[in-house]
């Protein structure tokens, strides 16, 4: 397959109706340079004003997507096939994702391309039996010569394929990878004198509101966090282990932090959906009992409140807190070099 050639389409205009003038083709991905100069090129300021008359692609699930005319959303998806396919020459890992998360949707599968290096291929039978010794080869303790005869090795894999998230290729199992990563939010904090301390004031005091914090995990959470008694659909709960919340201080300032145990890559939906359970929680379950904790400090008390009444939620992830963290520190050089 050609790289500059992900998708294929035709497109029609009234523009060039009036010139009596051929479909454009127009191959994805481009530029953002080479999209205005096609739209210039069609008399349209948007593809929207254009008709899709043909659409084709080498990868036949591609063709198949609902892309509600979405050239933008195309292209996407073109630049991550066209990245994916410069980093894996053969193609390989990339055509396992495609096969595995190709009914999910355009902007999910974009994802799923741009992250698949949170999956491994298990090369080897793909029958629920496959999957069962596989799961029990990462156990070995548990498997003895003597007893691998006794094992309904397919039941077992029918069991584990309930509670994980693999899939199913004809190239064999696809395997989400362990991995974690963090929201934060801003906190608020009152003594009990009703005195509110800022983000700055909070972070003398990460330890004495870390240690509480765990102490409410192990008194009234489950074992893996909000995530076993929420609504979240199956498919999420089975992507991730555990979430727990905790502080952490970054430049300087004290934040409210998510930590998501997972499997595999959580899309933007789910993730979005992750987020609005959590906001729940925050009001209506463990944040709504925390905020009303003391915690117990030198000189006093304080009470902490992951979720500020009257203003918007605003999560922030790593990427962010890892930009604010430089910011602070190169404001701070700044005020010494002066």
């Amino acid at each position: 397959m050609s790289k500059s050639q992900v998708i294929r389409l035709q497109l029609r205009s009234a523009y060039l109706d009036t010139l009596c003038e051929d479909d454009y083709i127009l191959i994805l991905p481009k530029t953002d340079e080479e999209l205005r100069a096609v739209r210039d090129q069609l008399g349209v300021k948007t593809f929207s004003e254009c008709e899709i008359t043909q659409m084709n692609s080498p990868l036949r699930v591609l063709e198949k997507m609902d892309y509600a005319d979405d050239v933008s959303l195309m292209n996407d998806i073109g630049w991550a096939v066209e990245k994916a396919l410069n980093e894996d020459k053969e193609g390989s890992n990339l055509l396992v994702v495609l096969e595995a998360f190709g009914k999910e949707g355009p902007q999910q599968l974009k994802e799923r391309i741009e992250h698949r290096h949170c999956y491994m291929l298990l090369s080897q039978d793909n029958s629920e039996e496959g999957y069962g010794k596989w799961c029990f080869s990462q156990r070995p303790a548990l498997l003895s010569a003597d007893l691998a005869p006794y094992i309904d090795f397919k039941k077992n894999g029918a069991a584990m394929l309930q509670q994980h998230p693999a899939y199913s290729t004809s190239e064999g199992w696809l395997i989400p990878e362990p991995g974690s990563f963090k929201i934060y939010m801003p906190l608020a904090c009152k003594t009990e004198d009703g005195i509110e301390l800022d983000a700055e004031d909070m972070a003398e005091y990460e330890q004495e509101i870390a240690d509480r914090i765990t102490f409410d995990i192990g008194t009234y959470l489950p074992a893996n966090g909000f995530i076993e008694r929420s609504r979240l659909p199956d498919t999420i709960k089975k992507q991730v282990d555990s979430v727990y919340p905790t502080v952490e201080t970054h430049g300087g300032e004290l934040w409210g932090c998510l930590r998501i145990y997972k499997r595999g890559w959580i899309t933007q939906a789910d993730l979005d959906a992750l987020s609005g359970e959590w906001k729940n929680e925050l009001e209506h379950g463990w944040g709504e009992h925390f905020r009303q904790e003391d915690i117990r400090v030198v000189g006093g008390r304080l009470y902490v409140d992951f979720c500020k009444e009257n203003e918007d939620y605003r999560f922030f992830s790593e990427k962010e807190i890892r930009e604010m963290d430089r910011s602070h520190w190169l404001d701070h050089s700044a005020q010494a070099l002066t």
